[in-house]
């Protein structure tokens, strides 16, 4: 693709900014959790209860939520030591073999986490040893909506390549 991105993935771009940004912002909040707990152990000998768990939980959706915009930088970890020896024709056959993979296998971890996620909500799972008694299926609801927008640009890719 060239510079300019495709209106039809226009709307695609504004979903990543948003779930980019809201990583960015549970990321701060993290910092601030870190930081008011680390305060509070200096200085009062008391911490924010729950901060490891709260920050647990961040993290989680820090790391999931920006997945499908790294994918369509393209900005996955690549080893590309025999591809790049390869001809074009067969580096693109190669990689739309990924992205099929990717698929299959992202969709499998999506499908698996979303059950996880949707069952500890239905049962009201609470995380292990919170004492603000902070739902796990929190922490449990960031995974499958990652892993599904990745799932998404992934298959937006196969179908702009075939």
């Amino acid at each position: 693709m060239s510079g300019r991105t495709p209106m039809r993935l226009r709307w695609m771009d504004a979903v990543d900014r948003v779930l980019v940004y809201g990583a960015v912002l549970l990321l701060l909040a993290m910092v601030l959790v870190t930081f008011v707990s680390t305060i509070g152990r200096t200085f009062f000998n008391h911490s924010l209860p729950d901060d490891i768990l709260i920050s647990e939980i961040l993290m989680v959706a820090v790391v999931f939520l920006p997945l499908g915009h790294v994918q369509a930088l393209g900005a996955h970890l690549e080893v590309t030591v025999l591809t790049d020896r390869m001809s074009p024709r067969s580096q693109e056959r190669l990689y739309v073999a990924g992205l099929v993979f990717g698929l299959i296998f992202i969709g499998s971890m999506t499908y698996f986490t979303l059950r996880l996620a949707i069952e500890s909500f239905l049962v009201s799972e609470l995380a292990y040893g919170s004492l603000l008694n902070i739902p796990e299926w929190l922490a449990k609801a960031f995974i499958p909506v990652g892993l599904a927008w990745w799932w998404l640009r992934m298959a937006a890719q196969l179908l702009l390549l075939v």
